[in-house]
């Protein structure tokens, strides 16, 4: 699948709350979390977990069960490497010109390529 930047904007950390925000330029609904809850393990205590505060935490809630810990690594997100400040400005100008495609999407936060029958939803 083809790399896809479905939102930009900006992003605000406060204690341990991630919060992002859409950039003006969307005008549909990404249908993401926009507030991460900022979770650290006991047992690892550099791994900063994030879990989305709307649609994540309704996972971890309904399938926790009996070993939440793997619930969390599963519904959690995880960073998988470090992006130095040097590497920041050459990724994010790579991510939008690969990725960033606004005729691809609608208002109503559905995907739609141009030329294809509109209905198909890639959520």
């Amino acid at each position: 699948m083809p790399i896809t930047v479905y939102d930009k904007g900006s992003w605000n950390l406060s204690e341990d709350i991630l919060e992002l925000k859409s950039a003006s330029e969307v005008t549909w609904d990404p249908d993401l979390d926009r507030r991460f809850l900022i979770v650290r393990r006991p047992s690892h205590p550099k791994e900063n977990l994030l879990l989305g505060m709307d649609k994540d935490l309704q996972h971890f809630e309904e399938g926790a069960g009996d070993d939440p810990v793997l619930t969390l690594l599963i519904v959690g997100r995880q960073r998988d490497r470090i992006i130095g400040q040097a590497e920041t400005a050459k990724l994010k100008t790579s991510l939008l010109r690969e990725g960033w495609k606004p005729r691809c999407f609608r208002c109503s936060g559905r995907l739609h390529l141009l030329g294809e029958p509109l209905g198909f939803n890639f959520r």
